[in-house]
């Protein structure tokens, strides 16, 4: 993914505008912190890792539950219904 932006002065800091689609791949929004490192003359960004709360982690497997596969969610029966083969409860 590639894209051209224009740096801005913005009182004593010069900012450029991310597009939608870059922030919609990292999973950030604006007032999100991220990291920035200088490496072989380029500037690379990471979003900072955010402390999810439970209902936030709950929200995201939901999510991640109506994008399975018939394939994953045979093998997730059959994985229930499984015998235990050890001590597992």
């Amino acid at each position: 993914m590639a894209n051209t932006a224009t740096l801005r002065k913005l009182g004593g800091s010069t900012v450029i505008a991310i597009p939608p689609a870059f922030l919609e791949s990292l999973r950030c929004a604006a007032g999100d912190e991220v990291e920035l490192r200088l490496k072989q003359n380029m500037v690379e960004m990471r979003p900072r890792k955010k402390k999810l709360s439970l209902s936030e982690r709950l929200t995201m497997f939901q999510n991640a539950l109506a994008y399975r596969t018939q394939e994953e969610a045979a093998e997730d029966k059959r994985w229930d219904s499984a015998p235990a083969v050890g001590r597992e409860l």
